[in-house]
């Protein structure tokens, strides 16, 4: 070999074949640690000015002078990391642990809207405004908004960006986690000081900030956020002794190691073992499909004719390859995070996002339900109050009805503790359903149930996906307004069936209801009897009786049509409600919209999360990394034109399916595709040829690639006699019938 380097933008110099072991004299322009980093494929850049480096490779044949085509020149660029911010990165989620996520989010939510309550309510937010009432209240919210959103993002940026240093996995240091550990106690404790001061300085609180700052409930947001960050700052100062503890990472094997190991190292770990547990799975699927045993053996007669081994590949692929196995669902879900199968045999990464959303949705339930319990026996006590205050100032000279309109506290009491029953279920349902839907949502892009890249809309989950940044807030704010209409709605209901001014109205109604579902239940009988007697699937076995019943059914149907009327409002109206409270599947078909307008936007952007973790951190994504990696550090020796073009066939070959799900990027392809699906398999044109499959097509294709390629300088002969005698053996059949046409044409024409 020839190895000689040279600044990019220069000349190559004259080649003059080296031995293989002796390459010294065209490496003294370069460092030692450059020529160690050569010999591992990689070149470092060189020089202050940091200017690019390549190698020229040159291979000669040991016999001979014939030079065997490689690659001129092969740039190997420097290695090196891009800054890419990985402790805050959320997309390809590179943290140390996602339970410190999700603490970290948790404490910047409750700092941030502690203290910006506090800022909203002072003199420089709400101004002061001297024009007219709606130009005021306009030009103050505008600027209230503007001020929140501009606080909450220094917020960000003056709480998580420092303090996710201590989570990076890059960079794990004594030092960075003494730095987090030092800004994380300046954060808590600073603001709670200083406010905990002015609060004491307040007498009697006349302005909006005094009054904000002086209430209970503020002190309560105080008080946890401060204990938040006394505890986020504990886990940091755990980090520093355990960070130095060399002895225990020496011990590679050791337990107290591995529980010491990151969680995103465990959890790439056991991405990749899913990966090579489906290229398994691949391989030993696609082995089942092929035929064994000898040639007589794997061929039969279809029509007379012998059927090939592909052919016979196909036919059972056809017949036994498409099998499906239920999973995704609830028990399962849960089952298998719990044991952690989700990870290492599914390759389902759960990103740090979801979980931050959970963990902010279980929050702010428990405030919102603590709210209705906790409310209710005050409005309660108010309401008693101000009736009997009523009772004691005209006694008996009101009438009866005036009285009746104030509630008692036994209505609001009865009223509000089962609707905020109903409310704690809702709220337990929704919470723990949505892992479960999740990975159900996951599988069902991979196996296709959802159409990905086959699919017509699967264009508006590639664009704009920067939009998954709105699915924490959604979650939240989804849920809270679930359980929020949950309450209201069984709450006014009940309160409607004990208040004495509606319980008239509400007991016909009732009576209404129940001798409407009698009525339903004996036409459902009815229904039942005729179907039994009259019908078998969409056929009549007695159509004179069966046209008589549908006669009588249809004229009684007529007058109990608002029956369906209030069956399918109060049905949209709960389970409105209810998926209100969740964005992880759409609510509405994508049929229910006005000139292309959909009205359920939302799902659209969680879904847009789970593709983009999914093209980060699928197993088989990981995998291909892997080879663009090796691709990187080795350059064109690792892989080659000639390379792809043979796996290309040999997948399609020993894999069928991957005639059917192939994806086409090229315009011809494209093409190629809707001429094949408009001719049936036949080539468009060109009646004379042979009628082709599809998979045949991308044989012939890379064939056809193949003998352009053979003078091409990167193609090795080892590679092109390889990939060329496999793709001439395979489809020789055609071949064949092509020179049995050929000679007929010449026998016709001779005749």
């Amino acid at each position: 070999r020839l190895v000689k380097s040279k600044e990019s933008g220069k000349k190559a110099g004259n080649r003059t074949p080296v031995d293989d072991h002796d390459s010294s004299n065209s490496r003294d322009d370069l460092s030692p640690q450059e020529s160690k980093d050569l010999e591992r494929g990689q070149l470092r850049s060189g020089g202050s000015n940091n200017a690019k480096a390549s190698v020229e490779v040159v291979t000669f044949q040991e016999e001979g002078n014939n030079e065997i085509d490689t690659p001129a020149s092969l740039d190997v660029h420097a290695i090196r990391r891009e800054p890419t911010a990985t402790h805050i990165d959320y997309v390809a989620d590179i943290s140390r642990s996602v339970p410190y996520t999700v603490f970290l989010w948790v404490f910047y939510v409750t700092t941030a809207l502690c203290y910006m309550t506090l800022f909203q309510a002072t003199p420089i937010v709400q101004g002061n405004c001297r024009g007219s009432e709606f130009g005021c209240t306009l030009a103050g919210t505008i600027w209230s908004w503007l001020m929140l959103a501009i606080g909450l993002v220094l917020a960000g940026y003056l709480i998580m960006t420092p303090i996710s240093l201590g989570n990076s996995a890059i960079l794990r240091s004594n030092k960075v986690a003494a730095f987090c550990f030092v800004w994380t106690a300046i954060v808590a404790a600073i603001p709670y000081t200083l406010v905990f001061l002015w609060r004491e300085d307040i007498e009697p609180p006349s302005e909006n900030a005094q009054l904000v700052g002086s209430s209970w409930w503020f002190l309560v947001f105080m008080r946890i956020t401060l204990v938040m960050g006394i505890l986020l700052s504990l886990i940091l100062a755990v980090q520093i002794p355990l960070n130095s503890m060399t002895a225990i990472k020496r011990n590679r094997e050791g337990k107290l190691q591995r529980w010491m190991m990151p969680q995103n190292i465990k959890s790439g770990a056991y991405i990749k073992m899913a990966g090579s547990r489906k290229v398994n799975s691949f391989l030993t699927n696609a082995h089942a499909l092929h035929p064994v045993g000898t040639a007589a053996e794997r061929s039969i007669l279809i029509g007379g004719k012998k059927q090939t081994q592909s052919e016979r590949t196909m036919s059972n692929y056809v017949l036994f390859g498409e099998r499906e196995v239920r999973s995704g669902g609830f028990l399962w879900t849960w089952k298998r995070m719990l044991d952690r199968s989700l990870l290492h045999t599914e390759g389902i990464w759960l990103h740090s996002r979801l979980f931050v959303g959970q963990a902010a949705q279980i929050i702010i339930s428990i405030f919102a339900l603590g709210l209705f319990y906790a409310g209710t026996p005050i409005l309660a006590a108010q309401s008693q109050a101000a009736r009997d205050e009523l009772i004691e100032e005209f006694g008996d000279e009101l009438p009866q009805w005036i009285y009746d309109f104030i509630p008692t506290e036994q209505q609001v009491r009865y009223a509000f503790y089962p609707a905020a029953g109903v409310a704690t279920a809702v709220a337990l349902v929704i919470v723990c359903l949505y892992l479960p839907s999740t990975v159900s949502t996951i599988l069902k892009f991979r196996c296709g149930r959802i159409p990905s890249l086959h699919g017509s809309s699967f264009v508006k989950y590639r664009m704009a996906s920067d939009t998954i940044y709105l699915n924490v807030a959604n979650m939240i704010y989804s849920l809270l307004g679930s359980l929020f209409l949950f309450f209201v709605l069984i709450a006014l209901f009940i309160f409607l069936i004990m208040w004495p001014v509606t319980w008239p109205f509400m007991k016909l109604m009732f009576a209404w209801l129940l001798g409407l579902v009698i009525t339903i239940l004996l036409k459902t009988i009815a229904i039942k009897l005729c179907r039994a007697n009259f019908y078998q699937a969409f056929y009549r076995r007695r159509p004179a009786a069966a046209n008589f019943a549908n006669l009588a059914l249809e004229c009684w149907y007529i007058g109990l049509g608002g029956g369906v009327l209030v069956a399918r409002f109060s049905q949209f109206i709960l389970a409105s409600v209810f998926w209100i409270g969740r964005i992880d599947v759409p609510y509405l078909s994508p049929d229910v919209n006005i000139a292309g307008y959909g009205f359920d936007l939302v799902p659209t952007n969680y879904r847009k999360d789970l593709l983009v973790h999914d093209a980060h951190r699928h197993p088989l994504i990981e995998r291909l990394s892997a080879m663009y990696l090796m691709r990187l550090v080795h350059g064109q020796t690792f892989s080659s034109r000639a390379g792809a073009c043979w796996r290309n066939v040999f997948v399609v070959v020993l894999c069928p399916w991957m005639t059917k799900h192939r994806v086409f990027k090229t315009k011809a392809d494209k093409l190629l595709e809707k001429s094949l699906l408009k001719s049936g398999g036949k080539k468009v044109g060109d009646d004379s040829a042979y009628a082709k499959t599809f998979g045949d097509q991308v044989v012939d294709s890379a064939w056809n690639r193949l003998n352009r390629m053979r003078g091409v300088r990167e193609v090795k002969d080892g590679a092109v006699t390889a990939a060329t005698q496999i793709v001439d053996d395979w489809p020789s059949k055609y071949k064949k019938e092509e020179e049995q046409k050929k000679k007929k044409k010449t026998g016709d024409a001779e005749n």
